[in-house]
């Protein structure tokens, strides 16, 4: 679903459905989508980004997601 509204262009809304998932089970698929999501808001994208670096360890995926959420922050 929040695959589906990233290509409608509501960042927004898709945001906060990855942000809500990933909080209440940890899922690759979701991490996969956090770069492509254009909202104003790229701080709660690196903040649960490190919170989960801190429960599941430093995995590849998390750091590269990391680096391109805070890259396309600047």
């Amino acid at each position: 679903m929040a695959d589906h509204l990233i290509e409608c262009n509501d960042h927004d809304t898709a945001q906060s459905i990855v942000l809500e998932g990933i909080k209440r089970h940890y899922d690759d698929r979701l991490v996969l989508l956090m770069p492509r999501i254009k909202s104003g808001n790229p701080e709660a994208l690196e903040k649960v980004l490190r919170q989960q670096i801190k429960q599941h360890g430093a995995t590849p995926l998390l750091h590269s997601t990391l680096g391109a959420v805070a890259d396309a922050s600047w």
